[in-house]
């Protein structure tokens, strides 16, 4: 997943404080691996400039390919964006799968659906007062996580393919994104005011809004320039704080206590402390930044924000089980 926050783009035109940071860990040794030369991979300063997004990722990075058979044979070998990639394929695939065992909205008891899985975790109880609708919101949150997963496998996959297939797939990893926000949105939003019509269309029409502006930037080519990067930045920070708007709203209008309940108030919180941290880290380049080259296959930024987001996705989903729970229970007639 490439995160709103990505401190470069993908672009020939490298700043020259990159260039220039890099020659600073000259005295760094870049250590080739017996794999780099098996499988073709090499050290950073055997890559094109627009290869090189993470100069603390010394080695393990597969050469440009130009060819779509040659990407895919990547991900049958490590590589330093082989765990970007498995990160997000694995839980973005095997949703289906969890789905159709699950069997959602099916009346539960106090077993598990299945045996190593809790259902108090997982299971989303089927009231006399569920309808079409629920299925519906909770479908579009599953759209949404495999869609941004996908998307961000298909990029850290075909990136090394040209610089031109980057930038379409980089398009695409932001586009998951924004699917994503807004998918995950609209249930806490329905949910939160299932009772207020006025105020739930209002939130839903801005959350709209907000996303489809924000789609259509990030698929026009000039969005993943460096001049754009304080926009790109801006927007998907605006995007993601307003969040917060209906929640504000929510705790001025039925107190704390009942929004709690209304909005999963906890687990969204839990959400965004994820996100942050796993930005955070990501765009300080930790832990890798304190020791270039030791990352570079196992446990860099990238690597750990991945992990952050899919944990942050099931926070989400939990809090959107309390909000469907309370609205079935407490809110409906």
């Amino acid at each position: 997943m490439n995160s709103a926050t990505q401190s470069t783009s993908v672009s020939e035109d490298r700043p020259y404080s990159i260039i220039k940071s890099r020659s600073k860990m000259s005295r760094t040794p870049l250590i080739r691996h017996k794999s780099y030369d098996s499988h073709g991979l090499c050290t950073i300063d055997e890559v094109p400039l627009w290869q090189r997004d993470n100069d603390f990722i010394l080695g393990g990075y597969v050469r440009e390919t130009n060819s779509f058979r040659r990407c895919f044979k990547s991900l049958f070998y490590l590589n330093n964006e082989w765990v970007n990639v498995y990160t997000h394929l694995v839980p973005g695939t095997l949703m289906p799968v969890v789905l159709f065992l699950l069997r959602p909205f099916r009346r539960v008891n106090n077993d598990n659906f299945i045996g190593f899985i809790p259902s108090a975790i997982v299971s989303i109880p089927k009231f006399e007062n569920t309808n079409g609708t629920d299925k519906l919101i909770f479908g579009l949150f599953f759209f949404g996580f495999m869609t941004c997963l996908s998307c961000s496998a298909v990029f850290h996959t075909i990136k090394v393919h040209s610089l031109k297939v980057a930038n379409m797939g980089n398009s695409i990893d932001y586009a998951g994104i924004v699917v994503l926000v807004i998918t995950s949105m609209i249930g806490i939003i329905y949910y939160g005011y299932i009772d207020s019509p006025i105020p739930r269309f209002i939130f839903l029409a801005i959350t709209f809004l907000f996303g489809v502006s924000c789609l259509i930037t990030s698929l026009r080519p000039e969005f993943k320039s460096n001049e754009w990067r304080p926009f790109r930045a801006l927007m998907f920070i605006a995007f993601g704080l307003s969040a917060l708007l209906p929640i504000g709203y929510g705790i001025y209008r039925y107190g704390f206590e009942a929004s709690v309940h209304r909005c999963g108030f906890w687990y969204v919180v839990g959400e965004g402390v994820g996100y942050i941290t796993g930005a955070v880290l990501y765009a300080l380049r930790i832990p890798e930044r304190f020791r270039p080259g030791k990352f570079d296959i196992w446990g860099h930024s990238h690597q750990i924000f991945h992990v952050f987001v899919v944990l942050s996705a099931f926070s989400h989903f939990r809090g959107l089980v309390e909000s469907y729970i309370t609205a079935h229970t407490t809110l409906m007639p």
